[in-house]
């Protein structure tokens, strides 16, 4: 068995909470105190908040 508790250089993961922290409307982001990605450690160990031709704010609104 194994955890992971820290992701690699350039590794993404829980897409959607990038997505949300990207493409959340002003009142989303009030409701749920939400900051920008590069606020949460967890998201930024990675050093990869964004990845070259992905829009995730477009992918989060597709989504709703």
């Amino acid at each position: 068995q194994s955890r992971v508790v820290r992701r690699a250089p350039g590794e993404r993961s829980y897409h959607i909470f990038y997505q949300l922290c990207s493409g959340a409307s002003p009142l989303h982001r009030k409701k749920l105190l939400l900051r920008d990605a590069n606020y949460y450690n967890y998201l930024k160990q990675s050093s990869c908040l964004r990845i070259d031709g992905v829009d995730d704010a477009k992918r989060f609104s597709s989504l709703l």
